[in-house]
């Protein structure tokens, strides 16, 4: 198979050759294969009703005379015509089956002459029943009582009719069953994907910070091959201006499958560009070293929340190339969601305004984790955060740009809170489109609000208390009356939360109970802070070892942002603090930085991670948490190698990484972007400055890569991997500001 356009550009891009392997063959469903088969509690696939049929068909593990093994697929149809989809990745990723060779599988009916159409789909699927994406049907007609092979070449499937989108091979979904008559009952089993060979990406084996370096970093790259020597290049005269030998790691790094040395060239700090050569003759990409190395990037990530800005029209002296209407214009009458007891609410909420929430345009209630690093980041570096130098909207107006971008998005969220009724206080969990997140006109479209939460409550509170303090200071007659509103909404949401659950469970409405809800600690901490008031403080001194023990038992490397209260509390007055509670607090986070290095000893691309799980969903975002983390172990405890694993986070994402790939858009390399508005296949499309979601260890074919490093593909159709967020930009944001230069006066 020939690899797809995409995956010949990211090949151009980022190889420096490519080796062919013979891949396994795919088991899509044996039903004795550990998720092969449709129990969803062990990873298995899962049947969804797309059209019609809601409650009427049903596709099933059976026992009944299975072609082999214990378990085969019973479909049962009961209204004529109507189906569904097995979707065989529950994580969403999309599989990668570009080697495939063809299809074989067995199916037998109930009684015998039964008819069933399967048509294999890709995650790229729009409405039901849209023609495209999809391999050719597979019309199985007649079916015998017992058990028949079938088998069809990928010829057969793909050799659409002119006009189609074509199946695509790197995000194979699953396949629909419909086309049978009621009462037909049908049986399949052990389906799977032949395979034949597959190209195995090799990447460029010196990996650096590709923006580059401050005069005063540590300053390391990382090499893949045994070399004697390397030199820095000075890139505008050819010249070597310093050498070095590498420094041996290991022969197979075992998380990504590399030979590791380190090439130390801190020495170097004379400002300009440069480049790495091995002894061997192998060079690096050019980088800087300058003092305001990373200033471009670090406002052009800021800016992308200008670009997520929904209902306001963006206009061209602001957003350039990338000027639109104003968008959700639906949302001013947005209607509300069926909740989980049936009923539907009657009437319209104004929830226009805020920041789509990732690559679709949502809106979610979840913002406490965003809010925080960009509010401590203007609290702790207010100097580097001037009026007018983002270029939005606002610029001019006397008051910071990123104030001015936060106020936008806090003003939109007072909107999600129930103002009156038995339910005042709580807080909505999100407006999305029922179905599908991005609709197809989403300038007119009336969208859904979901029913309140518990945990979205809390969350809410810790947000609108946390921006009232970190706004306390503004001058302006909006700031302060801001301040005012969002104090007393968070002080709404404290009541009503507490109304609606007990112990920190999450009752409310209809969700699984944990045993503890972090979110709880993070409203009181910041309550605390903003109001001085004790109840705040009684609750946290009641509940911080419920929450520490909880987390404890799930696996505490995770930490991360469910440390946020502890840097809350620490960033009180002395007067304020129960000191044993905060040195308690204190030695939780410091527990943590020894697991992080402990991880870090391991890997020898020295991720600051917790462990290897952390490489998951929106593994990027997850690593500038940690960064944050890591910044105020620095200010509590000064000790610069907790600022050097600040730095890391930093270099990982722009470079210095087992995938070689610097993660923000337009910078250095064609990164591309899952985005409703600017995702395609031409990275031009793109604002500058967004920041993928990064490496999902979660492949289960591994056809990205055997090493969970690796795991990761450069395109525009991979939502799991290239998709943005609000969540993952705003702990960058925080970490660039560390290193960020203070504007010239």
């Amino acid at each position: 198979m020939k690899l797809s356009g995409i995956i010949k550009t990211c090949l151009f891009l980022l190889l420096v050759t490519a080796v062919s392997i013979q891949a396994a063959d795919l088991q899509i469903y044996d039903g004795e294969t550990p998720k092969t088969d449709l129990d969803r509690s062990n990873g298995g696939s899962y049947y969804e009703l797309w059209w019609d049929g809601a409650g009427d068909n049903s596709l099933t593990d059976s026992t009944t005379k299975p072609h082999s093994g214990k378990k085969c697929i019973k479909w049962e149809c009961k209204k004529a015509w109507t189906g569904g989809a097995l979707m065989v990745d529950p994580n969403w990723v999309g599989l990668n089956v570009e080697a495939i060779k063809g299809i074989e599988f067995w199916a037998r009916g109930e009684k015998g002459g039964e008819n069933v159409v399967l048509e294999f789909f890709d995650r790229n699927l729009g409405k039901p029943g849209e023609k495209d994406g999809h391999m050719n049907q597979i019309k199985l007609e007649g079916l015998t009582k017992e058990w028949k092979k079938f088998s069809y070449t990928v010829f057969d499937l793909t050799n659409k009719a002119p006009g189609k989108r074509p199946f695509d091979m790197n995000i194979f979904e699953g396949f629909m069953i419909s086309g049978s008559d009621a009462g037909t009952v049908a049986y399949l089993d052990d389906m799977k994907m032949i395979m034949g060979e597959r190209e195995i990406i090799e990447y460029a084996p010196i990996k650096i910070n590709k923006v580059g370096y401050r005069p005063i970093d540590f300053k390391e790259a990382i090499i893949n091959k045994k070399v004697k020597k390397f030199e820095i290049i000075d890139a505008k005269n050819n010249k070597s201006i310093f050498s070095g030998t590498p420094k041996h790691h290991t022969d197979k790094d075992s998380d990504s499958g590399d030979y590791i040395a380190y090439a130390d060239f801190t020495e170097v700090k004379t400002p300009g560009k440069y480049y790495i050569k091995l002894s061997d003759g192998t060079k690096s990409p050019e980088f800087r070293i300058g003092k305001n190395v990373y200033k471009k990037i670090w406002i052009d990530a800021m800016r992308t929340y200008y670009f997520q800005r929904c209902g306001m029209k963006l206009e061209k002296k602001h957003a350039g190339e990338f000027a639109r209407s104003k968008c959700h214009v639906g949302d001013a009458k947005a209607e509300f969601s069926k909740r989980k007891d049936g009923t539907t609410p009657k009437g319209t909420v104004d929830l226009t305004g805020g920041w789509h929430d990732a690559g679709d345009d949502n809106k979610y209630s979840w913002m406490y984790g965003m809010l925080f690093p960009l509010g401590m980041a203007y609290e702790l570096f207010p100097q580097k955060f001037p009026d007018n130098h983002l270029n939005i909207a606002e610029s001019g107006n006397g008051r910071s740009d990123i104030v001015d971008e936060i106020i936008y998005e806090i003003k939109w969220f007072l909107k999600m809170q129930v103002q009156d009724g038995p339910e005042a206080g709580l807080v909505y969990e999100k407006i999305a489109q029922e179905g599908h997140d991005s609709p197809k006109d989403p300038w007119q479209h009336i969208r859904k609000i979901r029913q309140p939460m518990g945990d979205r409550t809390a969350e809410f509170a810790a947000s609108m208390a946390m921006m009232a303090y970190v706004l306390r200071n503004e001058k302006d007659k909006d700031s302060k009356a801001l301040v005012k509103q969002c104090r007393k909404a968070a002080e709404k949401a404290w009541k009503a939360y507490i109304k609606h659950t007990k112990d920190g469970t999450i009752s409310y409405p209809d969700k699984k109970p944990v045993e503890y809800d972090y979110n709880k600690l993070h409203a009181a901490a910041e309550l605390y802070r903003l109001t001085g008031k004790k109840k705040y403080h009684n609750t946290i001194k009641a509940d911080l070892e419920k929450m520490i023990a909880f987390y404890e038992k799930v696996d505490i490397r995770w930490g991360q942002g469910k440390f946020y209260p502890f840097l809350v509390y620490n960033s009180m007055p002395e007067k304020m603090q129960d000191k044993k509670i905060a040195k308690r607090m204190k030695d939780v986070v410091r527990n943590y930085r020894k697991l992080v290095n402990e991880y870090i000893e391991s890997n020898g691309y020295k991720v600051p991670f917790g462990n290897s799980g952390h490489f998951c969903w929106g593994s990027n975002g997850h690593l500038y948490n940690n960064g944050v983390i890591f910044y105020y172990l620095y200010l509590w405890d000064k000790k610069d190698e907790d600022l050097q694993k600040v730095k890391r986070t930093l270099d990982y994402n722009m470079g210095l990484n087992a995938v070689d790939m610097n993660m923000y858009t337009r910078y250095g390399e064609d990164t591309l972007l899952y985005h409703g508005h600017y995702g395609t296949p031409d990275p031009k499309t793109c604002p500058p400055g967004y920041l993928t979601g990064g490496v999902n260890m979660h492949d289960e074919t591994e056809w990205m890569s055997e090493f969970l490093q690796k795991r990761y593909q450069n395109t525009h159709t991979n939502w799991t991997v290239n998709e943005n967020s609000i969540g993952y930009q705003a702990p960058a944001v925080f970490v660039m500001t560390v290193f960020a230069p203070e504007p010239k006066k």
